[in-house]
């Protein structure tokens, strides 16, 4: 299996990308002394680990065996990569945990350390003052693992999996809403594992239902000629699977022993977990459901938490359901010493809310964001959604930031059934505009945004957008709700027409880039686009409008439109930079990518005194141009092939 390379981007705040808190490689972060990643479950922080520490000759190794004992001498200077903090504590909100691990950091001469947690289980400042002061400068800067790109996915599919046109597997996910599943690791192989036998699943749920299948299926020709008398079905194998895992989970175990000599605290024997039929047990254990620990041998572990987190949930909704297992037995076991489901056990909490009839309804009501965020609501009733979307407006009233550890809103998208449309317009509608009902409304336009049209709601969004006393987060994430229900070009210019003539407040330019970014080329021409180029209205601020100029429009500018850019370019009196003049770094960067790209495209078709006015572009009183590097040293390239010009 080949790996990618992963990117991170430092946790802040206001959750806004900026180009002082850019995107970077995981290898960007060798020199820091201690950091800690964070991301969604199956994301790749183990996996991102694992390839840091190889190259750089640290040691990865899971917390639960690095508190498992003393400290082995041997690590002192050591990087030490730990893992697992989420499935190594005992309940939500305790911080035991990482006090052990600073204890052991300090009896090691305080190393290097890094730290890998599911977002949704990082305890924010209770945990950063728990373990920074083992910090060997006494900083613990936060990162969350950025997404696979579309390039990385495709990269993902064709060397990994196998899938012989990654770009129609994209866009046959597309088509069919799931596209989300497609920028985790573990979600993808998945995906990838379940629609080869061109089965395409609509939910999370359907995709890890066959997922399961195919890793249950026996691939040995041979052992299944031998196993055709037994008549075992994948069913009673699923079950089985799903009993060890809601046992592991719930016991809070690394894995299990095949034999009792291999057998400790962290890896009970089998036959302690109480199978009901230990043979089909252990032949679930051999299938691809569980894999072999890295601890020890005659020792397995399920393939991936999730596969276990939904297996074992799918095992305690049967007991529960139809097997007479007490509900308010097994419910007790979620709650921590803050009456919060366990930090370790979200995964299964969401999936058992999705396959319990029994417990949904107490499931739904105490935790509503875990239930969405580590299940799959898209197949509930509408009622439940109902429920579900009253449960996040209670949790906004309580809690601002009840979203800030969640690293992708791709599943809010499951709640955006067209039978709660009542339901996002009151919400966007409403007079209110304090600071509970502002987050809110920008959850339901993440739940539209990330889910299925509802072009009934257009207006409605629309008058968000427009609408200044909402918070300029909540009218910028409406636009992009607004533009993904495809309104007429028309109507889009109009709305940038209004904010360039200020008939419409827009603070930043973040309404103006992101229709900007929607209209160029295609509905904006090289004539019009420079009509909207103005100096920024917060020169510091690094946001949609000037990362469109900076960046974007010089590299998706077509061939013909760049004569015309920098002939107005050159009209243009207001961009010199002096001390005086408002225009941002970005636009000088645009005027150099710009001249650089324009003057190797057709200087050789220009007369001298046109190409004299395009390398004068942005100059000051005195002629004096401030182009960057790389712009410069082409320009230079040229002219230096063309010594008459």
């Amino acid at each position: 299996m080949e790996l990618v390379p992963r990117r991170v981007r430092k946790l802040s705040g206001d959750k806004k990308p900026s180009a002082e808190n850019p995107v970077r490689q995981v290898e960007e972060l060798r020199d820091q002394p201690a950091w800690v990643l964070l991301g969604e479950p199956g994301a790749g922080k183990s996996e991102a680990f694992g390839m840091e520490a190889r190259a750089t000759g640290g040691l990865c190794i899971p917390i639960a065996k690095f508190l498992s004992d003393d400290p082995d001498p041997r690590w002192n200077g050591t990087t030490l990569f730990l893992d697992g903090l989420d499935e190594t504590r005992a309940s939500g909100g305790d911080r035991s945990t990482l006090l052990k691990v600073r204890a052991h950091l300090r009896k090691l001469g305080n190393p290097k350390f890094r730290i890998a947690c599911r977002a949704a289980d990082w305890f924010g400042s209770t945990d950063s003052q728990a373990i920074s002061d083992a910090s060997p400068d006494g900083q613990l800067p936060i990162f969350a693992l950025e997404p696979l790109s579309d390039a990385e996915i495709k990269e993902v599919l064709q060397k990994n999996h196998e899938i012989p046109d990654p770009d129609g597997f994209v866009e046959q996910a597309r088509n069919r809403g799931i596209d989300g599943l497609l920028n985790n690791p573990q979600t993808l192989r998945l995906l990838a594992e379940a629609i080869r036998d061109g089965q395409w699943p609509n939910t999370r749920q359907e995709t890890f239902d066959l997922a399961c299948r195919k890793l249950a299926d026996e691939d040995n020709k041979a052992i299944r000629v031998q196993l055709r008398m037994q008549a075992i079905s994948v069913e009673r194998i699923l079950a089985a699977a799903g009993q060890l895992c809601a046992v592991l989970l719930l016991s809070d175990k690394s894995g299990l022993a095949l034999d009792a000599e291999n057998a400790d605290q962290h890896f009970p024997l089998i036959n302690d977990f109480g199978p009901d039929d230990l043979a089909v047990a252990r032949l679930a254990t051999g299938r691809k459901l569980f894999r072999p620990s890295t601890d020890g041998e005659e020792r397995v572990v399920p393939s991936h938490r999730s596969i276990a987190e939904y297996l074992g949930a799918k095992w305690l909704a049967e007991q529960i359901d139809h097997r007479g297992l007490p509900l308010g037995r097994v419910l007790n076991l979620f709650h921590g010493q803050d009456e919060r489901t366990i930090a370790g056990l979200r995964g299964l909490y969401g999936w058992l809310a999705l396959h319990c009839q029994a417990a949904r309804q107490r499931l739904i009501e105490a935790d509503p964001l875990t239930v969405i965020v580590y299940g799959d609501v898209k197949p509930m009733s509408l009622e439940d959604k109902r429920k579900l979307l009253n449960g996040l407006r209670q949790e906004a009233r309580q809690h601002l930031a009840f979203r800030w550890e969640v690293p992708s809103a791709t599943p809010f998208g499951a709640l955006a059934d067209q039978g709660l449309a009542d339901e996002f317009s009151e919400a966007l509608r409403t007079s209110e505009r304090d600071d509970a009902s502002q987050a809110y409304a920008d959850c339901v336009l993440d739940i539209l945004y990330e889910g299925e049209p509802i072009p009934e709601l257009a207006t409605t969004i629309k008058a968000v957008v427009v609408e200044g006393s909402w918070w300029p987060r909540v009218r910028s994430e409406a636009l992009k709700v607004w533009l993904k229900l495809l309104p007429s070009p028309e109507d889009a210019l109009a709305l940038l027409d209004s904010i360039n003539d200020h008939r419409l407040d827009d603070a930043d330019d973040e309404l103006a880039g992101q229709l900007l970014r929607h209209l160029y080329p295609v509905h904006i021409g090289a004539e019009g686009l420079l009509h909207y180029l103005h100096a920024p209205k917060k020169r510091n601020h690094i946001g949609g409008f000037s990362m469109f100029f900076g960046y974007e429009l010089p590299r998706i500018a077509p061939v013909s439109h760049l004569p015309i850019l920098l002939d107005q370019l050159a009209e243009r009196t207001d961009l010199a930079f002096s001390d005086e003049v408002k225009f941002s770094l970005d636009c000088r960067r645009m005027l150099g990518a710009l001249v650089s790209r324009g003057v190797e495209i057709h200087g050789d078709a220009i007369t001298d005194e046109r190409l004299y006015r395009w390398l004068g572009i942005g100059a000051d009183k005195y002629g004096k141009n401030r182009r960057e590097k790389e712009h410069l040293e082409a320009i230079a390239q040229w002219l230096r092939a063309r010594p008459e010009r």
